[in-house]
């Protein structure tokens, strides 16, 4: 071996007055295997010839432990063009070696660098090349050349997308992305800002999902490419304050303005000059944000899975609901995409469908209320501009540590659709997202036709025929009267049905249809007078509680609204117990007898010359009941056809018991079983009375004073006069009065008093004439009366 090197040293090496490199390394054990590794590269001229340098002499050791192969690039990396001493080397120094990857730092030819860094401990301080620690420093060679020992071989610093990798996988997943990372693995410069945190820290899970997702892309690739610096700044570079466009086109502002301490956008730099292949690396202490990164509510429907809502909104011209400009604010509510069918929307009503969805205001939870309307942006014409409201519905549930509180806001439904979570704000936006697409109210008919507590009243509007024009009336109120408000009504009901009486009909629902819209906060007001489409006012009063509806003037017995807030396409409806009838409808004996095809007792009437006042109650028997007597002939006799007309008359009002109680269309005299019955004269005498009472299966009855027991007629039903306090009783038997004898007593009891009257005159005459015919026998035989004795 030393024959070897002496025939190198002889041959090889030029005769110079000074020593080379080869020279000292040649003289020491230490370094034989960094000899022949030259050798073997064919870099001993290049060694030797060197009129300036230093060498970091890796020792025989470093060669046996090393697994590497060593290359003739591996082994320029551990000289330097120029002689530095221990005396000159400094923590963080970086000193470019002869080792030159072309375009890899510049368009220069400029070496890969090494970093110095030093370490203290108690007796004294390490210095180090990279990962390698200089073992003896400054072995003299020449005055311009150095060797210093290290202990490990130098590694050429990898590529920047591998010491990205290793300083944060996640941050090198993410620019894999986006291409970047193979951006890294290129010829050419970069200085990147890396941190060691999550680079999505700074952003919340529904950003973080938008950032993640397709639509995302360009603000990754913003975020991302703001970390990238085109060509290689190191920081001794950094001087004063400095600006540096990254890729993102961003300016990032670097302050080295304090010795040992620099900022990039006010953020510590913890870590300096992580050398790389093709550039640097500087660690800092947070994520940096770009400017041009905007998350608008555009974006966050992204993120919250809600793409097909947003794209609709956008296609449909109404993407500034989601933009961050402007000085309204919205709430905006965000089914995610696998609860949309766009095919079930018509497009015909898609962009009213998007806007309401979309509400006036920021309403967060503690602002909702059960039961509120919220309006909403949809204002379709069938509202007459009119915004469409929401109802909001709040569940409530008893609290685990006390039954008797209750927690609110529990779960919200806005409409039919539940809120999933927290509202996210962002911007002058709140975006709830919720369980399902919003139905727009439904059109007026079809809307009711399923509830069937208003059949009646859908009847009615068919039978009138202005079911059409309901339908096409804009921004209208309903008062529905439910079914039971139609029973009450009783035989008038029947005559509003009859062909003849459609006009009238049509005046009675128009009544309860307003021209304005009124919902249920409308109406707490004390009183609120609103007009209708037969243009008549009617009033709406707040009292006790109660919400009742009736006329202004008090011409027609009030109703209490008991549901609220229907709201269909064109309107509001609200349900109650009444039917209103106008003052301009009216309704006599006659419409009513019409109306349940009493044609007899029609009949009668108009041939008696009795005269029926409007507030009198008419007792009227069925046509079948008048069919069980000669009709004609009472109908031709007068003073019978009167005396019967007379009968089924008694003049008395019809009276109503208290408001709001559910027996207060009973009339005085039709009572309850615990009232008992009660008993009235009729047009006929004040002696033919009739009662009216129950007959305990709930049945009401009336029967004629006098009669035998179990004679008696049922009532069929009752119906209103209005304008009136009377009434028509359907009854189905005829009431036929009584035949009176002396003294206005029926005639069985006035024969029978005057039979027992002459009985007993009879009877008395006769005891009169035994006792004269006695008393006269006695004296003629001479009967005298015997005095008493003295005493």
């Amino acid at each position: 071996m030393l024959v070897i090197w002496f025939i190198i040293y002889i041959f090889c090496v030029p005769a110079y007055a000074y020593s080379t490199i080869i020279d000292v390394l040649s003289k020491d054990p230490r370094f034989t295997l960094l000899l022949l590794h030259l050798q073997r590269n064919r870099l001993v001229p290049l060694v030797n010839n060197l009129q300036a340098g230093t060498l970091f002499a890796p020792e025989n050791d470093a060669f046996k432990v090393y697994t590497g192969t060593i290359t003739r690039n591996k082994l320029l990396y551990h000289i330097l063009p120029t002689r530095f001493l221990t005396e000159d080397f400094y923590h963080g120094q970086l000193l470019e070696s002869r080792y030159v990857r072309p375009q890899f730092l510049g368009v220069n030819e400029t070496g890969q660098q090494l970093k110095i860094t030093t370490r203290s401990n108690l007796q004294d301080i390490a210095m180090f090349v990279n990962q390698a620690q200089i073992i003896e420093n400054d072995i003299p060679v020449n005055q311009k050349t150095v060797i210093q020992a290290v202990n490990c071989i130098l590694e050429p610093p990898p590529m920047l997308s591998e010491q990205a990798e290793y300083h944060n996988p996640e941050y090198a997943k993410l620019l894999g992305r986006i291409g970047l990372f193979d951006l890294l693995k290129e010829a050419r410069p970069f200085t990147l800002f890396v941190t060691p945190r999550d680079v999505l820290s700074m952003f919340n899970f529904i950003e973080t999902c938008y950032i993640l997702s397709s639509y995302g892309q360009t603000d990754l690739q913003n975020l991302l490419n703001y970390t990238l610096v085109n060509g290689v700044i190191y920081s001794n570079q950094f001087k004063g304050v400095a600006e540096y466009v990254t890729l993102s086109g961003e300016n990032i502002v670097v302050d080295a303005r304090i010795t040992d301490s620099i900022t990039v956008n006010g953020i510590p730099v913890t870590q300096t000059d992580v050398i790389a292949a093709n550039g640097v690396i500087h660690i800092v202490e947070n994520v940096m944000m770009p400017s041009n990164i905007v998350l608008d509510t555009r974006k966050y429907l992204y993120g919250m899975n809600a793409t097909k809502m947003a794209s609709l909104l956008d296609s449909r011209g109404l993407g500034r609901y989601m933009d961050l400009g402007g000085y309204t604010f919205y709430t905006i509510l965000a089914p995610a995409n696998d609860a949309i069918f766009e095919d079930d929307i018509p497009i015909s009503t898609q962009k009213d469908w998007l806007r309401y969805h979309i509400l006036k205001g920021l309403w967060y939870p503690e602002k909702l209320e059960d039961g509120m309307l919220i309006q909403s942006e949809s204002t379709p014409p069938q509202l007459d501009g009119n915004p469409i409201r929401l109802p909001v519905h709040i569940d409530q549930r008893a609290a685990p540590d006390d039954k008797s509180v209750y927690e609110m806001g529990t779960s919200i439904r806005f409409g039919q659709s539940r809120v999933l979570g927290d509202p996210v704000a962002i911007g002058r936006s709140l975006v709830y997202p919720v369980s399902e697409p919003l139905d727009l109210p439904g059109n007026l008919l079809t809307s009711l036709v399923v509830d069937l507590e208003v059949s009646t009243f859908i009847t009615m509007l068919f039978i009138s025929g202005v079911v059409k024009e309901f339908e096409a009336a804009r921004g209208i109120t309903l008062f529905v009267p439910t079914n039971a408000a139609f029973h009450r009504l009783g035989l008038t009901a029947k005559y509003l049905v009859h062909p003849s009486a459609k006009a009238q009909l049509q005046s009675v629902l128009r009544y309860h249809a307003a021209q304005s819209l009124v919902y249920h906060k409308d109406m707490m007001q004390p009183s609120l007078d609103i007009m209708t489409l037969n243009n008549i006012f009617l009033r709406v009063q707040n009292t006790l509680s109660n919400i009742t509806v009736g006329s202004p003037d008090g011409d027609c017995e009030s109703g209490l609204v008991d549901t609220t807030n229907l709201l269909v396409s064109n309107g509001v409806i609200h349900k109650m117990d009444r039917v209103l009838i106008p003052h301009t409808v009216h309704i006599t004996h006659d419409h009513i007898l019409l109306g349940v095809g009493a044609t007899a007792m029609q009949a009668l009437l108009r041939r008696s010359k009795v005269e029926l006042q409007r507030d009198w109650i008419l007792l009227a028997p069925t046509n079948r009941a008048f069919a069980r007597i000669d009709f004609e002939a009472i109908l031709n006799n007068d003073e019978e056809r009167d005396k019967l007309v007379k009968m089924h008359i008694i003049p008395a009002v019809w009276q109503t018991k208290t408001p709001y109680d559910e027996n207060r269309d009973q009339v005085i005299g039709i009572a309850s079983d615990e009232e008992g019955d009660g008993e009235y004269p009729t047009l006929l005498s004040d002696f033919d009375r009739v009662v009216i009472g129950n007959s305990g299966n709930g049945e009401r009855t009336v029967k004629v004073r006098g009669w035998r027991p179990g004679v008696h007629a049922h009532v069929l039903g009752v119906g209103h006069v209005q304008f009136g306090r009377g009434a028509v009783v359907e009854v189905d038997t005829i009431l036929v009065p009584i035949e009176r004898g002396y003294w206005g007593l029926p005639i069985e009891w006035s024969n029978a008093l005057v039979g027992t009257s002459v009985s007993g005159l009879v009877v008395i005459t006769g005891l009169c004439v035994c006792l004269g015919r006695k008393l006269y026998k006695r004296r003629r035989l001479g009967y005298e009366t015997i005095p008493e004795p003295p005493t």
